[in-house]
């Protein structure tokens, strides 16, 4: 009866420190993510009130189309070229429309 008492006992506490550790990396985890939120750069497009961040590591090369459909354009990479995107502002009215629109230009099937 000790020896079956002592086992559970180890059992538990075995578990209990594995629980531990695992809520301690995830705890790391979001220290790590608190601390990337330092590090990102804000980017303001005054002409439309829109702010968006990106890491201070990025490279952003704004493109200006002079077109009325394209408002803003901008597009950024990662310092390791491993993320690429854009960011866009368009002038498109209503988004249903224009993409019906597209998907007639581009002859895609639904």
């Amino acid at each position: 009866m000790k020896r079956k008492k002592y086992l559970l006992i180890s059992l538990l506490v075995l578990i209990i420190l594995l629980l531990s550790l695992n809520w301690m990396w995830i705890f790391k985890l979001y220290r790590v993510s608190l601390n990337l939120l330092c590090e990102y750069k804000n980017i303001k497009i005054k002409d439309y009130g829109i702010t968006y961040y990106l890491p201070q590591s990025f490279n952003l090369n704004t493109i200006d189309f002079n077109d009325k459909v394209v408002l803003y354009h901008a597009d950024f990479i990662s310092s390791d070229k491993n993320i690429r995107g854009i960011v866009e502002v368009l002038n498109i009215g209503d988004l249903k429309t224009y993409l019906e629109k597209s998907k007639k230009k581009c002859n895609w099937s639904s």
